[in-house]
């Protein structure tokens, strides 16, 4: 590794979306093999709702520094609304 390089540390996604909820779900890049598949909850009204998994280094690592990093892929268009939550969203906002 290259001097003043960290390793990336990335968050896997989870599913179920909702823990205890069999809810159907969608996946995002299902079949795109330079993304991640994404498994997913899309409501009524256009909300995509997603849930990680941080490992106990990760979250040690959360903890010491407060700190949680977002990266969108725009492509140049408008970025959309994100939301980063820590305790999940009431089934009836994800439905």
């Amino acid at each position: 590794m290259k001097k003043g390089k960290r390793p990336i540390r990335v968050l896997w996604p989870r599913q179920p979306v909702l823990l205890g909820e069999k809810i159907a779900h969608i996946v995002f890049a299902k079949n795109q093999p330079q993304y991640l598949p994404l498994p997913a909850l899309r409501s009524k009204a256009g909300v995509v709702t997603t849930r990680w998994r941080m490992s106990w280094r990760d979250r040690l690592l959360a903890l010491w520094t407060g700190n949680v990093y977002v990266q969108a892929s725009t492509f140049n268009h408008p970025l959309q609304p994100l939301r980063v939550m820590i305790v999940a969203p009431r089934k009836e906002d994800v439905l």
